[in-house]
């Protein structure tokens, strides 16, 4: 890393991981370089790893990100709640109701099901749970990368004739299309998909998650209200169950995505650099 940042004449760095972080922050420390070394979170929580001695700016997604980091003994004045910038294009309602039309969905209440760009997460029994509730939806399902859940789900669907019906859709460029023509959406909350849905207005079911960062950032959306849980105690098709029969809980999910969005994250993180 020493030899790239001097053979390359770097004059600031930038890390949205942890761990490269820490390791510029040793050159730092040993004063092996003397440049702007930035943190940006790509998550809506704080793990100790983030922290480290030589970073001179962390840029978060959220205020209350950076709460989390004064309490780990950050200088508020370092801190940069700027948002987390994505690359989503927005679709005009025409051009959307064309694709919707080629991809043969209708305008039945939709539900996107998505695990992430690599399927993750126990799709096939999130879908074993919806393809017979007698509510009348579509289900929408990525699978990314996962080319052996996109030919299971395929096969069972084949197999089970299910009441309701689903679209199975493999590694995809148009997820920004998918986000909104879906009414709301049911995934795992990694930082970036968290993101996205915000930016789309698009409410958000919660039924699993991998511990540690994403469970921090569940609890960020369940603390400020675009997001909804499963458990035990309340089965996913109950969740799916109460938004359908009480649009006004979708209402209030996506005033709260209005009221917490972050605008023109990259712009901000340019201009801080600048």
């Amino acid at each position: 890393m020493l030899k790239k940042i001097q053979e390359d004449n770097i004059t600031d760095i930038i890390s949205t991981h942890a761990f490269p972080a820490i390791a510029v922050s040793n050159l730092k420390e040993r004063n092996k370089i003397n440049i702007p070394l930035y943190s940006l979170i790509t998550d809506y929580t704080v793990h100790v790893a983030h922290v480290a001695k030589e970073i001179d700016k962390y840029i978060v997604g959220h205020e209350d990100v950076g709460v989390l980091l004064e309490e780990m003994g950050i200088s508020r004045e370092n801190i940069y709640p700027y948002g987390i910038p994505i690359d989503i294009k927005d679709c005009d309602s025409d051009d959307i109701d064309k694709w919707k039309k080629s991809q043969d969905v209708d305008d039945k209440f939709t539900l996107l099901i998505m695990g992430g760009s690599f399927g993750a997460g126990d799709i096939k029994s999130v879908y074993k749970e919806l393809e017979n509730i007698k509510e009348d939806l579509n289900i929408i399902i990525i699978c990314g990368r996962n080319e052996h859940l996109k030919e299971k789900l395929e096969n069972r669907i084949y197999r089970k004739n299910p009441k309701n019906k689903a679209i199975i859709v493999g590694f995809t460029q148009e997820i920004e299309k998918y986000y909104q023509i879906a009414d709301i959406i049911i995934t795992k909350p990694g930082g970036l998909t968290v993101t996205e849905c915000i930016h789309k207005n698009l409410p958000m079911i919660i039924p699993f998650f991998i511990p540690g960062q994403e469970e921090g950032t569940k609890d960020f959306l369940l603390n400020n209200q675009m997001a909804l849980y499963t458990s035990k105690y309340i089965k996913l098709s109950t969740v799916v169950k109460t938004v359908m029969q009480n649009p006004q809980k979708l209402e209030l999910m996506k005033m709260s995505m209005k009221r917490n969005k972050k605008q023109d994250s990259a712009r901000k993180i340019a201009e801080l650099f600048l």
